[in-house]
This record gives structure tokens, sequence and C-alpha cells, in this order.
């Protein structure tokens, strides 16, 4: 019987393409956090339980002056508004971040396309 090699498809997902090419514009310079794990870390033993509580931004920047806090969605929803106001709130508490926590942070919410409702509420 013979065997068939699996092959690893190169597949970016889009939202991780549009942070992508948002960081290469315009935060080249800097060295970003992907994916980066938000608030309390929690002991080892009691890991599995709190799994469901971790909360993953797409993209952090620091930038010198600033904490660039982005989040991608290929839809404009409004879930995502709340996301970035919760990772807004998590970031002085989370021990990676400890040292930023005086500085200001600014969120950047990418959509594929522009949402003129989602815009305003954003400028509010």
């Amino acid at each position: 019987m013979a065997t068939v090699k699996k092959v690893k498809r190169k597949y970016q997902w889009k939202e991780t393409k549009l942070v992508n090419d948002y960081l290469f514009e315009f935060y080249r310079e800097f060295p970003p956090w992907k994916k980066q794990r938000l608030g309390v870390a929690h002991d080892a033993e009691n890991a599995r339980m709190y799994m469901v509580g971790q909360r993953y931004a797409d993209a952090i920047v620091f930038t010198g002056a600033e904490l660039v806090l982005i989040e991608a969605k290929m839809g404009g929803d409004l879930g995502g508004i709340s996301q970035l106001e919760t990772y807004r709130d998590l970031i002085p508490r989370t021990p990676e971040f400890n040292m930023y926590k005086n500085y200001p942070i600014r969120c950047v919410y990418l959509t594929s396309r522009r949402y003129k409702d989602i815009e305003n509420i954003c400028k509010q």
C-alpha cells in the first residue's frame, strides 16, 4: 500500500495578511508583537481552566512614544471595537507590558473595506 505525503500549504489567513500589510506600510521600523496574549498569566496547574478567558491582540507596536494596539476583521462588525476596548484595559495588567503601562495606547481597527458607520463610532 502506497503512502501519500502530506504537503503543507503556505497559507496566510486574510486577517493576518491585513495586519502584516498595515505593519509593513506604517510601522516597518518598529518590531511588533503579533498574536500577543493579554491579561494576567495563570499558573500552569489551572491554565486549562482559564483558556476560555485568554485574549489575544492581532498586533501591538511600541513606537517609543505610544503603544499601538491593532485588531483586524475582514467584515466590519462592532465586536472588534469592543475587543479593542477590552484589550486596551488588559494591557496595564499584562506582565509583559508592565514597563509600557505609563505610555498612551492608540487603538487601530482594520477592516477589509471602509464602513462609514463603524468609522464614526471609532472616532467618538
